[in-house]
């Protein structure tokens, strides 16, 4: 795929970002992903640990706290996996993205899947550890082969803009008018978003973000 050198430039990869997108994204019809996302393999609680921590699975006995972590973005890659090759999860979660952004420039960095796959000991070890507890249903190497493409789908900061709008629509493409997600699944991707997903500066995001809409409300009251 060739692409301007300005645009290259401008490309980003943002992993806990795009784990909003395994929350969300559907599968075999565009919106059934969602359900079996966030329903088995992880919980949505902070965590208390550092993101690629084995001794809290150990302690919680293989589950992930959440999906925004590395354990529970593998054990969701493994829900989303389930019942596919792994080509064709792969396929799937490009052709949702694509189809949120309404962009199909939207790729995966090869180079970069290289690398996480040459240097990813870490995830082995936890996706290994998850599949001693029975979290994972796929083979070990599926999972993460599917999981470390996945880190590396590369999009610019407009069309992760735009991947994400229907988070901020009540789980509907503003442009179409069409539902995504349904509207109390898109509350609680946002929910795990804001208490999860900026790793250790999310209590801290939380806590000035909610201050800052208590305040707004009694302004305008």
């Amino acid at each position: 795929m060739r692409m301007g050198r300005s645009r290259s430039a401008a490309m980003r990869r943002s992993r806990s970002r795009s784990r909003a997108f395994q929350k969300s994204s559907p599968s075999r019809s565009r919106s059934e992903w969602s359900a079996t996302g966030c329903g088995r393999g992880s919980g949505g609680s902070p965590r208390a640990a550092p993101f690629n921590s084995i001794v809290q699975l150990e302690r919680e006995r293989g589950i992930p706290r959440n999906p925004f972590i590395n354990p529970g973005a593998i054990a969701v890659t493994d829900v989303i996996l389930s019942g596919h090759q792994p080509r064709e999860a792969l396929g799937e979660i490009l052709s949702f993205l694509r189809f949120v952004a309404d962009d199909q420039d939207i790729h995966i960095d090869k180079a970069v899947a290289a690398s996480e796959q040459r240097t990813g000991f870490r995830n082995i070890a936890l996706a290994n550890y998850m599949k001693s507890f029975g979290v994972l249903e796929n083979p070990v190497e599926h999972t993460l082969g599917v999981y470390f493409h996945h880190c590396a789908i590369a999009m610019s900061c407009r069309q992760l803009a735009m991947a994400g709008r229907f988070l901020a629509h009540g789980g509907r493409n503003p442009s179409t008018g069409l539902s995504v997600v349904p509207p109390g699944r898109a509350r609680r991707i946002n929910v795990v978003m804001l208490t999860c997903g900026h790793y250790d500066g999310s209590r801290e995001f939380a806590y000035r973000e909610v201050c800052r809409a208590r305040v707004a409300s009694v302004v305008a009251f």
